[in-house]
C-alpha cells in the first residue's frame, strides 16, 4: 500500500509498513490500533512519540 502520509501533515513519518485492509478492520473493531511507529494506541489516538493510529491517517476515525 502506498504511504498515505502527506508532507503537509504535522505527524512524524511512519516507521512501519501500512496495515492491510483486514488489519485496519480488526483495529476498528478491537478497540486497539497500531500507530505509524508500531505502538499500540486507541483507534483515534496518538502514541507518546507523536505517531497517530493508522485509522486516523486513513481518515477512518
Amino acid at each position: 500500500m502506498e504511504n498515505p502520509v502527506r508532507d503537509d501533515i504535522p505527524w512524524p513519518r511512519p516507521t512501519v509498513e501500512p496495515p492491510s485492509m483486514d488489519e485496519l478492520e480488526r483495529m476498528a473493531f478491537d478497540g486497539v490500533a497500531e500507530a505509524t511507529d508500531g505502538c499500540a494506541v486507541e483507534p483515534d489516538g496518538t502514541c507518546p512519540h507523536g505517531h497517530p493510529s493508522w485509522l486516523r491517517v486513513y481518515g477512518i476515525l
